[in-house]
């Protein structure tokens, strides 16, 4: 779904951007903040969007709803009853990083597992440098997108963060312009490697975010530009995509046990 998304959100100004979603028999927080994305970064161009939405099956139907896109949309007459805030963030844009905006997501992960004082403060700092990053380096026009749900089947929780800036590449070739696709992910989960936009950037919030993830036995995804990466416990894949992403998208997931 991502590189038709991209595919037609590349296309000519001019052009009328229609999402159709009517074959479609699930969606999870990554691709809703980035169908958000979108939708927000055409608004912005002043570019008309429609949303052609599934048929079913129901939960599907009742998600477009209470992850709040149907509401960006235009759509106001969601039912809030039906929102549980345990199990579904409604999107959110930020534009700037405050403290409490980790608040929703570690409310949710309180609702479902023993979450320590240290651990609580660990999300809190890998959620903030997600969206610190997209402020200090991305110039994303809309900011960056949240979203969260927990899947009660697969006792999982899966958090997205996507924002439609300069992506990492492009961002870090000003202090290392040696950087290719299929590299500038892989040192940036090593560490280190920061552009250096204020003067305490250390290049270290995805790599911690990383060991965040991975500690509770996660899985993390980021895609930016051409790059891709996976990574689960020891397992890191690191690959060039063939397709453009605009901007960065952070995607992990915090199994519940």
């Amino acid at each position: 779904m991502l590189r038709r998304l991209e595919v037609a959100a590349a296309k000519k100004p001019t052009d009328r951007l229609i999402i159709d979603l009517s074959r479609c028999r699930y969606l999870g927080p990554d691709a809703v903040a980035c169908l958000a994305a979108v939708i927000l970064e055409f608004r912005f161009q002043e570019r008309q969007v429609e949303i052609v939405w599934p048929t079913g099956p129901e939960q599907l139907r009742e998600y477009c709803v209470t992850s709040g896109l149907k509401f960006l949309m235009g759509d106001d007459t969601r039912d809030i009853a039906k929102i549980d805030s345990d199990n579904v963030i409604e999107l959110r844009q930020l534009s700037t990083s405050q403290f409490n905006h980790a608040d929703p997501v570690v409310d949710m992960l309180k609702s479902h597992i023993q979450l320590g004082d240290e651990l609580e403060e660990y999300l809190r700092y890998c959620v903030l440098e997600i969206i610190q990053n997209t402020y200090d380096h991305s110039r994303s026009p809309i900011g960056g997108i949240l979203a969260a749900r927990f899947l009660s089947k697969v006792k999982e929780i899966r958090i997205a963060f996507v924002d439609r800036g300069a992506g990492i590449r492009t961002t870090l070739s000003t202090r290392f312009p040696d950087l290719t696709p299929d590299s500038v992910l892989r040192r940036v989960v090593q560490g280190r490697y920061s552009a250096l936009s204020r003067e305490n950037n250390a290049g270290l919030g995805i790599s911690m975010l990383v060991s965040w993830v991975t500690h509770l036995g996660g899985e993390l995804s980021i895609i930016s530009e051409e790059s891709w990466t996976r990574i689960r416990r020891s397992q890191r894949l690191f690959e060039e995509s063939d397709f453009r992403f605009c901007g960065t998208g952070v995607f992990f997931t915090i199994p519940v046990v």
